[in-house]
């Protein structure tokens, strides 16, 4: 059985109301201690701050396990996680703002000058 197939079958698991609660959450808990790595990998490339990319993180596990019931193992898993990763990012970032660790251009003397034909800006040691 391949990796994505037990991850298939943990979450379908985890969703089938039909069996005893401690079942599901023993293959959710399973699913949540394989997939935690890829989602946090995900969120963090969205959120700077690593104890609220932690907390995003926990929030899409959570959403996923709310949803378990939901999904379809005929589509595909990782595509399924990115979508909501990707909402519920969106969301955060709607509430809480996006948080930018740019300096601003007038940091910078002479600032006009380091515009390129384009008249955008570029400085290599700005973005390091």
């Amino acid at each position: 059985m391949s990796k994505y197939a037990t991850l298939d079958k943990l979450l379908t698991t985890s969703g089938d109301k039909s069996l005893p609660l401690t079942e599901r959450q023993d293959a959710y808990a399973q699913f949540r201690e394989r997939i935690h790595k890829f989602v946090m990998s995900r969120v963090k490339l969205e959120v700077d701050d690593h104890h609220e990319a932690e907390n995003l993180a926990q929030d899409v596990l959570c959403r996923v396990w709310d949803k378990a019931h939901q999904y379809n193992p005929q589509k595909k898993l990782i595509p399924y996680l990115k979508k909501i990763i990707k909402n519920m990012t969106i969301n955060y970032c709607k509430r809480h703002g996006r948080r930018w660790n740019m300096p601003s251009l007038e940091t910078f003397k002479n600032w006009e000058k380091e515009l390129n034909q384009d008249k955008k800006f570029h400085r290599e040691d700005v973005f390091q």
